[in-house]
C-alpha cells in the first residue's frame, strides 16, 4: 500500500501536465501538482482559496462557472479548449480533460490540463502556410489545376478559369480538367494519368502537348506538365497555351524552354508539399479513414477487427504526436527554450516509461533487451531520455525488414553508462555517417526520400544528449546493420547540482 501512495505521488508531482482536484460542491481548487501551480502562476496556498473559474479572464468567468456546474453533475468530459489568466495577465490557453470521482461522502473533479500555446502557434503557422501556398499557386504565371484520383478539380487558379471559360466556383468539386481535353488526345492524356497514378513513385512528371475546348467550343493548343503528389492520389497539372507559338518552330521552341522551366519549379514545390502530405496529412488521413470506418452505421465491425482499426489509430496517433514532439523541439532548441528536469533515475526506469510506444513503434520486429547496469544511477530527465530511444529506434524501424532483430543494451564504461541501439537493416552510407545528426539531413541510400523523414529525430537526440553531458555517435555493424550508441554520465561520475529531492 505505502509503495502505490508513493508512486501516486511521484506520478503526481511528476506529471508534465497539470493535475488539479476540484470539490464538486464549492468548486474550490482542493489540491494540484506543480505543473498546475507553474500553468497558473499561483502556489498552492492561494489556489486554494479560489474557486476553478476564478483563474479565467474576466470575460469568460460567468460562462466557466457554467461549465464547472454542468461538468460537477454530468461527470467526464473527454477535451475542451479553454483559456486562463495568469496573476500578471497573460492569457494561456489549454487543453483540459476532466472526470468527476467520489471518495467517501465528498465528490471532486479531477482536471489534467495542458499548456497548448505552442500548438497554436504551430497550427497558426499551418495555416499561414497553406495561405501562402495559394497565393503562390495562383500567382505562378500559368494556368494550374489540382485533381483527385477521380480527376475531379480540387484547386484550379484564375488563369485555369479564364483559359476554360469557367469560373473558379464552377470548376473546382464540380469539374475534370480532362472534359477539355479534345477527343483526339483523350486516349494519351487518360492512359498516362491512370499509368501514373498507379505508380507515382516511379513514373516521372509528364510533359505533352494536347488540344484543349474551351465551353464556347474555342480550341487552344496547349503544352501540359503533369506531377504526382507523393504520397497522395492527388496530380498538379501546369498548361500552358502555346497557340500562338506554334506559328513557328522557333517559337515552339521557345515554348517548350518556358513549360520546361515551369517543370522544374512544380517538382521542386512536389518535393516541398511531400513532406508535409507524407509527414503530417498522411497520419491523419489515415487516422480519418479508419474512424469513419468505425463510425459506419450500415457496418457491423467484430471485435477483432474494432481492435486491429483502434490499435492503427493508435500507431498513426503516436506517428504524428512524434512529428509534432519534433517540430516542437527543433522550435525550443534553435531559441535555446529546451529545458532539462533532471532527477536521479536509471535506464530500466526509462525502458519501462516508454514501454507501450516501443511497442506500436516494433509491432513488426523483434525487440531484444541487454541491459546490464540497468539499475546504475543518473542524472537525467527520464521523459528525454526516453524521446532519444524511440527516436532512434524509430529509425532502425524505418530502414530494417519486418521481423528483424533491434537490440537495445547498456553497460558501465570509464564512468559513463554507454546505451547501443542495434538493428539489421541495410547500414549507413560512409559519406553519410559524418552528417546523419544534422538537421534536415536525409540518407542518401533512400530510393524514396519522402519516406525518409524530414530529418529532425537524431538531430534533437544529439541535442538532449548532449545537455546531459553525453555523446553520441553511429557505425555500421561488423555483420549487418547500423549501431547508434551514446553515454550519459554516472550519477557518482559527476558533480550532481541543483538536484531536487
Amino acid at each position: 500500500m505505502e509503495k502505490d501512495l508513493e508512486k501516486y505521488y511521484l506520478a503526481f508531482h511528476g506529471a508534465i501536465d497539470g493535475i488539479v482536484f476540484i470539490d464538486c460542491s464549492s468548486g474550490l481548487i482542493k489540491d494540484c501538482n506543480p505543473a498546475f501551480e507553474k500553468l497558473v502562476g499561483r502556489p498552492l496556498e492561494e489556489l486554494k482559496k479560489t474557486n476553478i473559474w476564478q483563474l479565467r479572464p474576466v470575460a469568460e468567468i460567468s460562462l466557466a462557472k457554467k461549465m464547472f456546474e454542468e461538468m460537477a453533475s454530468g461527470g467526464a468530459r473527454e477535451l475542451a479548449e479553454l483559456n486562463i489568466e495568469r496573476p500578471d495577465g497573460t492569457i494561456v490557453p489549454i487543453e483540459l480533460r476532466v472526470k468527476r470521482i467520489s471518495q467517501n461522502d465528498d465528490t471532486f473533479l479531477v482536471s489534467i490540463a495542458r499548456d497548448i500555446s505552442e500548438k497554436k502557434l504551430i497550427k497558426e503557422a499551418l495555416i499561414e502556410s497553406e495561405k501562402t501556398y495559394r497565393a503562390i499557386f495562383e500567382t505562378a504565371g500559368v494556368a494550374m489545376a489540382i485533381d483527385d484520383e477521380n480527376t475531379f478539380i480540387k484547386l484550379a487558379n484564375s488563369r485555369f478559369a479564364k483559359l476554360t471559360g469557367f469560373e473558379i466556383e464552377e470548376l473546382e468539386g464540380k469539374k475534370s480538367w480532362r472534359q477539355f481535353v479534345a477527343p483526339k488526345n483523350r486516349a494519351e492524356i487518360y492512359g498516362s494519368s491512370h499509368e501514373r497514378k498507379a505508380n507515382p513513385e516511379k513514373i516521372a512528371p509528364m510533359c505533352y502537348e494536347f488540344e484543349l475546348i474551351d465551353r464556347y467550343k474555342n480550341k487552344r493548343a496547349i503544352l501540359l506538365d503533369c506531377t504526382s503528389i507523393p504520397g497522395r492520389k492527388m496530380t498538379v497539372a501546369s498548361l500552358l497555351d502555346i497557340t500562338d507559338f506554334k506559328a513557328s518552330e522557333e517559337e515552339a521552341r521557345k515554348a517548350r524552354n518556358i513549360a520546361e522551366t515551369y517543370r522544374i519549379s512544380e517538382k521542386v514545390k512536389a518535393e516541398l508539399l511531400s513532406v508535409v502530405s507524407h509527414e503530417l496529412r498522411t497520419p491523419l488521413t489515415s487516422i480519418k479513414g479508419l474512424t469513419d470506418s468505425l463510425l459506419r452505421k450500415d457496418v457491423n465491425w467484430d471485435d477483432n477487427t474494432k481492435k486491429d482499426f483502434l490499435e492503427s489509430i493508435r500507431s498513426e496517433t503516436g506517428k504524428l504526436s512524434r512529428l509534432i514532439d519534433d517540430l516542437l523541439d527543433t522550435t525550443k532548441l534553435e531559441r535555446n527554450l529546451l529545458k532539462l528536469k533532471r532527477r536521479k533515475g536509471t535506464i530500466l526506469q526509462v525502458i519501462e516509461a516508454i514501454k507501450i510506444d516501443m511497442e506500436c513503434l516494433t509491432e513488426k520486429h523483434q525487440v531484444i533487451y541487454d541491459l546490464q547496469d540497468g539499475q546504475s544511477p543518473l542524472f537525467i530527465d527520464k521523459m528525454r531520455i526516453g524521446q532519444v530511444i524511440l527516436n532512434i529506434v524509430g529509425n532502425s524501424v524505418k530502414y530494417s525488414p519486418p521481423s528483424s532483430k533491434i537490440k537495445i543494451s547498456s553497460k558501465s564504461l570509464g564512468g559513463h553508462l554507454v546505451v547501443a541501439i542495434s538493428d539489421e537493416g541495410r547500414g549507413i552510407s560512409d559519406k553519410d555517417i559524418p552528417y546523419v545528426f544534422d538537421y534536415f539531413y536525409q540518407d542518401s541510400k533512400s530510393e524514396k526520400k519522402r519516406n525518409s523523414g524530414m530529418g529532425l529525430g537524431l538531430a534533437i537526440c544529439r541535442e538532449i544528449i548532449k545537455a546531459h553531458g553525453g555523446d553520441i555517435w553511429v557505425e555500421n555493424s561488423a555483420d549487418i546493420g547500423a549501431i547508434v550508441s551514446f553515454t550519459i554520465p554516472l550519477v557518482k561520475a559527476q558533480k550532481v547540482s541543483g538536484e531536487k529531492k
